[in-house]
Formats: structure tokens, C-alpha cells, sequence
């Protein structure tokens, strides 16, 4: 006698498409306003910023096929190519470029998919009409899944989650299913289990939960289970195998302290750090009301016994028992908690460390486990249909609500940075953001204080930390600020050049102090066998040149100039730098030999109009330097001569020093010939 599947018997005849166009309408009254967000957060390097996605050619595939998902410009461990391509399709192929409402639809989309998929799913477990349907409806507004609806690159939750959620259906299916029909959903399981693993690393938990199924409701079998597991686990190894591949030949991702403290804890703080975690999705599951994009150092602390940390254990400890205790008496109740576990597993930092610490968007499919806890609860304490579907409705409605205000949140950098750091007050990376934001959307910076005011939290936070531990981005970011506000508190003297004020001069103090700490930083993570971003070090120097020449501390401002130019010399802003460093040291000729060197290096045009103007305030002294009549270098002058031979032989050192191929290729440019050892040497940029 063939044997069912379901746990529990399905209503005969109901009006299923009903309740599906209701839940599409719910999901698309509580998303109708993320059409408004932008391009927030990570969003703009991995969509804007990504020359892959630019046009569907071959050869980008090829690149999404073979590089990591943050490829060309960091590196975190993470191969996620479906998702990529998933951006591609907007970017290029339906046209959406950088606009974002083209975006937000595919998610919402996804999004309305899972919706069903869950719908689905949860009439083979719960009795009747209404209480799948409230599972669904409160997952779809659930506020916690923010984060993977309204924030673009979401969607590799979205596309991990209707993974799981179609490859379970599929297998159960399979599992009702015999001979070619079978064959027909094993495959089908097998390719959504593909597109889940290479779109999101988590989609592996569909291989949990679908052994949590046969472990909790164990019935007569006809037939092996070993070719669903095969067509699980095939593409998992085929993703782990392929992924491997792409790591070994990528650079290696390393995980910030800052990021996750819990990866440099020793086992057992480690461990409990963890657990503590995973009580607070539960909180967070079931009271969503805080909600940030951002937990870093030091939001959550490292487990220590503290208050905060006892009840977040006891809370983890009564899901579990809860768990335990269900199996007798409501199966489906024990198998949504370790749904939700599951799914929680691959990024709770229990097995193995991972990026972050805690993440909202990792509750994208736990909370489907925990609405469906809910929803089970009310009607069996209530004990009314009526009563119990009419305080979901309630609550569903509020969900919503708190959905539709936190997608607002998501409408650029400033509106989110501000909301979170109400709800992580304690993160760095929140404050931080905040300052960017704020800095970046004011290009007069008249609101430079406020910027300065997050930057100093945000260093607040992480002074007390080792180098080694540390993260320089945020330091470069304050000495960035500072000097905008210096330059902003300048005065102007009679002749209406800026001069120092004892505002500007202790702004100008506090940068060069924040960018030495930079560089102490820098040095540290280099020392750690981690090479920091190409250009930080040069941009942290030639701040730090400014600073002190601001300063009038020429012989520091000379030293961090020459170093910024040796670490990047095809930068304008090098030569700019030390041209005026020279200046204010009264070396004319050395100035003047910073302008042919950056005018030939770089091809800025208004460095060769600087150094004609330099030769006619005097440092021409025979008036030769300019030929008649065309306007250009007359090579025949002595000073020009000397000056392309000082020249030639300061950028073949440079060229030496800095191992920069484009150095010394533009040497031939300079029309040297016949140089005397003391003429090349009458260069001399040592201080």
C-alpha cells in the first residue's frame, strides 16, 4: 500500500488562488515603497562598479565564471556566480544601467516567488485553510527580511532561498513520485540545488532540512532515499570542487577583527560568542523592531557573561528544549525551530567563521520558521479560529507597517547610515558610514562638523585596539575630513591667500594625528602577510604632506611627499604636492624640475603652463627658455637642458625605486643628450 508523504491531511477544496493573489497583493503593499531606494551600501561596488556586468559578452562571463563576487576590487571569499549574472541581466541585457527601480523589481519578484513557495509548503504541514495562508502572509512583511528584499544585493538571499524552499517542495515530491516521474523532480531537484549553492554559499542547508524531514517524521519507505541525497549533495560538491578552483587562483580573503571578532576568540569565547548570536536572531525574529545592516566591533561583545549574554543563552537553550519537547506533541512544530536553525547553521559562526558577526539578512529563511511557530501558537492557545486568524491579521498588519519605514531606510547612504546607527550605536562601521554618507553628499562640506563629530565616534570605538587588530580605511577617512575642515577654517590674509588660524592649524593637527596612526596601521597589517588596498598608503602620505605643509613643517611634508610618489608616481597629485613643498622652501629649480617630471608622467597640460610661468617670474635668467615665436621649451637653454637632465635622472631612480613599468617608458620623452654627472645631480630632492 503506498504510503503519504504529508504530515497532516490538506483542505479538499479551497480557493488557493485566492489566497495567493492575497499574498501577492500583501507582499506588494508592504515592498511598494523600495522602488524609491537607491543604490545603498555595498550596492554601488558590486552592481555600478563592476566592468563585468557592462555588457553580456563571452568574455564577461567568462570573468563571472572564473573571479570571486567582489572582483576587481577586494577579495572576501565568496563565489557567488549565478547571483552576478543575475545583475548582469539588469544591467545589460533589460537596459536597467544604473537605475535602480529595474532592480527592485527582480527582487520583489524573487521575493513573491518564495512567497508562494512557502505558501505551498506549509499547507502539507498545517491543518486547513487559513493557518498556511497567515505562515506565508506574516513571512512576506516580515521586517527582518529587509535587508534581502530592499537592499539590491539581497538577492543572493533570495535566489539561496527559493532554492531551498523549491528544492524541498521537489524533493518531497520525488519522494511521492515513481519511475520516470521520479526521475523527471530528482532532476529538477538537482538543478535548483545548482542554482542555489553557486548563488549563495548557504543554499547548502537544503540538504539539512531535507534530512531533518525524514528525521522527524519517519514513516514506511518504498524505496531509497540515496538518489535525492545524490541529487543534493552532486551539485554541492560540484560547487565546492569548482569554487576552489576559483579561490586558489584568487588573492586570499582575510576576516577583519572589526568585522568579526569571533574569528580571532579563542575556541570556547568563540563558541559562546555564537550561541549568544543565534538568541538574538531569535529575539530578533520574533520582536523586529531594531533592525540594522551593521554589527561590527564593537556592537556585539565577545561572550563574557554579562547579563546581555546569559539571557541570549537561555534564549537559544528554550528554542532547543522547545524543539525537544514539540517532537511528542506537535512534529511540525520541532520541524520549523530546526527549520530555522538549519538555515542559521552555515552563517552562525559555530562551524567556521565567517564575515560578519550578525547579519539581518541572515534571517531571510529562519524567520519563515519562526512565523510558522507563531502562527501554530496563537491557534492552539486561542483556541479560535476566528480569534487566532484575527490577532495574526493585527500583527501581520504592524509587520508591514515596520516594513514599509525600514524600506525608506534604504533610500540612500545617509538615511540608512542614520537609522542604524540609532539601533548599533556601539559599531564602528555604522558611524563610519555615517561620516562617508554624510561627506559624500555634501561637496561644499558646510556640514563638515557633523561629518567630523561620526568620523570621532567611530575612532572612539576603535582606538584601543592593537595595529594588528585594527582597520585603516576609517582613520584615512577622519584625516580626509579634518583636512576639509581645516581648509574650510582658513583665513585670508591682505594679498587673499588662506593663512592659518588657530582653528584651522589644531584641525590640521588632528589629521596629521589620525593619518601617523594610519600608517602605524598600514604597517602592522603589512607585517600580518596582508597587502592593504593598491593607492592607501600614497593617498595617506599625500594627505600627510599637505597636513605639514599646512603646518609649515617642510622637512615632514617633503618626506611624506617623496614616499607618496614613489608608492604611486602616475598620480598628478604627487607632483602638485612636492611643487609646492619646493616652493615654500624656496627651491625654485627643484620645483621647476617636479613640473616637466609630472608633465611628462602624467600628460597634465597645466603643469608645462606652471613651469613656463615659473621660468618668466625669473628662474629663466637669460630669457631663453621659451623659443620664439612657438611658445615651446627651448632644449638649447641652458636652464631647460639642466632641467630635462635633473629630470631624466630623478625618474630613472624612480623608476628603480618604485619598479613602475610606465615610469620609465616615458623617459624618451625628455630630449636629453650630453649630461654631465653634475648637472644631472644638481637635483637634489633630499631635505
Amino acid at each position: 500500500m503506498k504510503s503519504s508523504r504529508k504530515p497532516v491531511a490538506t483542505a479538499k477544496s479551497a480557493p488557493h488562488w485566492l489566497i495567493a493573489l492575497a499574498l501577492l497583493a500583501l507582499t506588494l503593499g508592504a515592498y511598494s515603497n523600495s522602488f524609491d531606494a537607491g543604490f545603498a551600501l555595498d550596492n554601488r561596488g558590486l552592481i555600478l562598479q563592476d566592468p563585468r556586468l557592462r555588457a553580456a559578452t563571452g568574455e564577461n562571463l567568462g570573468l563571472i565564471l572564473s573571479h570571486t563576487y567582489w572582483w576587481p576590487y577586494g577579495e572576501s571569499g565568496l563565489y557567488r556566480p549565478l547571483t552576478t549574472l543575475s545583475y548582469l541581466l539588469n544591467y545589460a541585457v533589460l537596459g536597467n544601467a544604473e537605475r535602480a527601480a529595474g532592480y527592485h523589481a527582480a527582487n520583489l519578484l524573487l521575493h513573491a516567488l518564495n512567497v508562494l513557495l512557502a505558501y505551498g509548503l506549509a499547507r502539507r504541514f498545517l491543518p486547513g485553510l487559513w493557518q498556511p495562508a497567515a505562515v506565508a502572509g506574516l513571512w512576506a512583511v516580515h521586517p527582518a527580511l529587509t535587508e534581502s528584499v530592499t537592499n539590491i544585493i539581497g538577492r543572493a538571499d533570495l535566489l539561496a532561498g527559493a532554492s531551498v524552499l523549491g528544492g524541498f517542495w521537489l524533493y518531497l515530491k520525488s519522494a511521492e513520485a515513481a519511475g520516470s516521474r521520479r526521475a523527471a523532480w530528482l532532476v529538477s531537484l538537482a538543478a535548483a540545488t545548482t542554482v542555489g549553492v553557486f548563488s549563495k554559499e548557504s543554499a547548502v542547508a537544503v540538504l539539512g532540512v531535507a534530512a531533518l524531514y525524514e528525521l522527524i517524521f519517519r514513516r514506511p519507505r518504498e524505496r531509497s532515499l540515496l538518489p535525492a541525497y545524490a541529487a543534493l549533495l552532486l551539485p554541492i560538491l560540484a560547487m565546492w570542487w569548482w569554487r576552489s578552483r576559483v579561490l586558489a587562483a584568487s588573492p586570499r580573503a582575510v576576516l577583519a577583527f572589526t568585522d568579526n571578532p569571533v574569528a580571532a576568540a579563542g575556541f570556547w569565547q568563540a563558541k559562546l560568542t555564537a550561541l549568544a548570536v543565534l538568541g538574538r536572531y531569535v529575539w530578533l525574529m520574533l520582536w523586529p523592531q531594531r533592525l540594522s545592516s551593521d554589527y561590527s566591533f564593537a556592537q556585539i561583545p565577545l561572550g563574557q557573561g554579562s547579563l546581555a549574554d546569559w539571557a541570549a543563552w537561555l534564549t537559544f537553550a528554550v528554542t532547543l528544549a522547545a524543539a525537544v519537547v514539540l517532537y511528542r506533541r506537535s512534529r511540525a512544530g520541532s520541524f520549523f525551530i530546526l527549520f530555522a536553525l538549519i538555515n542559521l547553521a552555515p552563517v552562525a559562526n559555530l562551524l567556521f567563521p565567517i564575515g560578519t558577526i550578525m547579519a539581518d539578512r541572515f534571517l531571510y529563511l529562519p524567520a519563515l520558521g519562526a512565523c510558522a511557530c507563531v502562527v501554530m501558537a496563537a491557534y492552539a492557545l486561542l483556541r479560535s479560529p476566528a480569534r487566532a486568524t484575527g490577532l495574526l491579521a493585527l500583527i501581520a498588519f504592524a509587520c508591514a507597517a515596520r516594513t514599509v519605514a525600514r524600506n525608506a531606510d534604504w533610500h540612500d547612504d545617509v538615511s540608512l547610515a542614520s537609522a542604524d546607527v540609532e539601533v548599533s550605536p556601539r559599531s564602528f562601521k555604522t558611524h563610519y558610514r555615517l561620516a562617508e554618507a554624510l561627506y559624500e553628499s555634501d561637496s561644499g562640506h558646510a556640514g563638515i562638523d557633523g561629518v567630523v563629530k561620526e568620523a570621532e565616534k567611530s575612532l572612539a570605538i576603535l582606538n584601543a585596539l592593537p595595529d594588528d587588530r585594527n582597520t585603516p580605511t576609517v582613520y584615512r577617512s577622519a584625516g580626509r575630513y579634518y583636512l576639509a575642515k581645516a581648509d574650510r577654517l582658513q583665513g585670508k590674509g591682505s594679498d587673499g591667500k588662506a593663512t592659518l588660524t588657530p582653528a584651522s592649524q589644531a584641525a590640521y593637527r588632528r589629521s596629521a594625528e589620525v593619518l601617523e596612526r594610519c600608517l602605524s596601521i598600514l604597517a602592522a597589517v603589512r607585517a600580518g602577510g596582508v597587502n592593504p588596498a593598491p593607492g592607501e598608503e600614497a593617498d595617506v602620505r599625500r594627505m600627510l604632506a599637505d597636513d605639514y605643509l599646512n603646518l609649515s613643517d617642510l622637512p615632514r611634508a617633503l618626506a611624506s611627499a617623496l614616499v607618496a610618489r614613489r608608492l604611486d608616481p602616475l598620480s598628478p597629485q604627487a607632483y602638485w604636492l612636492l611643487f609646492d613643498v619646493f616652493m615654500s622652501r624656496e627651491q625654485a629649480f627643484e620645483a621647476a624640475t617636479m613640473l616637466v617630471e609630472g608633465g611628462v608622467i602624467t600628460g597634465d597640460p597645466t603643469m608645462r603652463e606652471e613651469l613656463i610661468r615659473l621660468y618668466q617670474m625669473g628662474l629663466d635668467e637669460r630669457g631663453c627658455a621659451i623659443a620664439a615665436g612657438s611658445g615651446a621649451l627651448n632644449p638649447a637653454c641652458e636652464i631647460v637642458h639642466t632641467q630635462f637632465c635633473a629630470a631624466a635622472a630623478d625618474l630613472n631612480q624612480l623608476s628603480v625605486e618604485s619598479r613602475r613599468i610606465g615610469v620609465s617608458a616615458e623617459l624618451n620623452q625628455i630630449p636629453v643628450s650630453g649630461c654631465s654627472g653634475s648637472a644631472a645631480k644638481r637635483f637634489s630632492p633630499a631635505p
